[in-house]
């Protein structure tokens, strides 16, 4: 199905809330395990699949479509670094909720994940794609697909037909994501963090594109 320009924002508008509100929602649990005195160790895990399952692919996704396209706007190219190095903030700010050494640092850790992610989306939402939306020589919609399969890639498998494929880098952080999402489950928070934070931090490198 052919969608418009308009409709194509407004998806990626309301991709971006789902990601906040679940994001917020784990953090909020973790705050409140830490707050009741009791174990945090399982609503840690719980944020740490969540941002291993949908936001760190997000982030990838999103480093090989829409950034390098608002890169390229006039005046946007310093901006799209600046997110860019967000995700690498974002990834060491997980690093630093695996290596809390109690309770009360790891609701700390979590909020502030939370708070980050809450205003990169923000700037994504209302600078990145508004300047997108109102360029005429931007498709859009085709971006928008081509995030969905490149997040699918890192998701899942490497290559989907029509997509654009993704890079070596996307290949092995879906392996290394899928091993942390099977550890956080299993209720090894901690080395889930790590493996998550040291991959990601290992392989963001500024893109070609972007400089």
């Amino acid at each position: 199905m052919t969608i418009t320009e308009t409709q194509a924002a407004e998806a990626m508008l309301a991709h971006h809330q789902s990601l906040l509100e679940n994001v917020g929602v784990r953090v909020e649990g973790l705050s409140r395990a830490v707050a009741a005195g009791g174990a945090y160790e399982a609503a840690a895990a719980d944020l740490v699949a969540y941002l291993a399952d949908e936001v760190l692919p997000h982030a990838l996704a999103e480093e090989h479509t829409i950034y390098p396209t608002a890169g390229r706007q006039d005046g946007l190219a310093g901006t799209v670094a600046e997110m860019v190095a967000e995700h690498r903030t974002l990834a060491a700010g997980v690093e630093g909720l695996a290596a809390a050494d109690d309770g009360r640092e790891a609701a700390t850790q979590g909020e502030e994940i939370g708070a980050l992610f809450a205003a990169h989306v923000a700037r994504e939402n209302d600078i990145l794609l508004p300047a997108l939306l109102a360029d005429e020589g931007v498709d859009l919609p085709q971006v928008l697909v081509q995030m969905h399969r490149l997040t699918e890639a890192a998701q899942q498998t490497p290559l989907v037909e029509d997509a654009v494929a993704p890079d070596h880098e996307a290949v092995m952080l879906a392996r290394f994501l899928e091993a942390a999402t099977d550890l956080a489950h299993a209720g090894h928070g901690d080395r889930a963090c790590r493996l998550v934070a040291s991959v990601w931090a290992t392989l963001r490198v500024p893109r070609p594109d972007l400089a």
